[in-house]
């Protein structure tokens, strides 16, 4: 036997689930959005990684001779009399 179902109900649900199609859809423009800014974001990263990289060799460098010059101004250094 075939229950029969209760309008108020049938409509109740009706309702509930034109609104989780709305909240579904207003999720899917914030993710968008979400997308597109990570997106730029990533771009901009991108295009920073040679400049950092170039930052990183000239300190590197410039701390690599720095220390060197330290260590040859101590000990090679002309001894005079004690």
């Amino acid at each position: 036997m075939m229950s029969e179902i209760d309008p108020r109900a049938f409509g109740r649900l009706e309702s509930e689930v034109e609104s989780l199609k709305e909240l579904v859809r207003a999720q899917t423009i914030a993710m968008n959005l979400m997308n597109e800014r990570l997106n730029t974001m990533n771009n901009t990263l991108s295009e920073a990684r040679g400049g950092w990289r170039t930052i990183m060799l000239i300190g590197g460098s410039a701390a690599s001779l720095g220390g060197l010059l330290s260590w040859a101004l101590t000990n090679i250094t002309i001894k005079g009399p004690p």
